[in-house]
């Protein structure tokens, strides 16, 4: 299945799939927005599926956010791999 990446109010709505077909592409494209923007926001409220290339991809982007300090936030509530991935991540109440 394909991933369709839609940005709104600066929030980028991941839909699809995120998987090894797209990991890829969808990591070069966020790298590209978050070297422009010095931040990235991304909601994952709409993928209907995710494999450890995607979490892979999703980390990676986390860990060069860090290296380039850059803002990185991640939103929706869709993925326990996801999680497990980022464990020290705080839910906002």
């Amino acid at each position: 299945m394909s991933l369709t990446i839609l940005e709104n109010n600066g929030i980028y709505n991941v839909k699809g799939s995120l998987t090894a077909d797209t990991a890829r592409s969808f990591q070069a494209h966020c790298e590209l927005i978050m070297n422009q923007n010095k931040s990235l926001k991304i909601n994952v409220e709409l993928l209907t599926d995710i494999d450890d290339d995607g979490v892979k991809a999703i980390r990676a982007l986390y860990m060069n956010a860090l290296y380039k300090d850059c803002s990185f936030f991640i939103e929706g509530n869709r993925s326990k791999k996801l999680y497990k991935a980022f464990p020290f991540t705080v839910a906002a109440a």
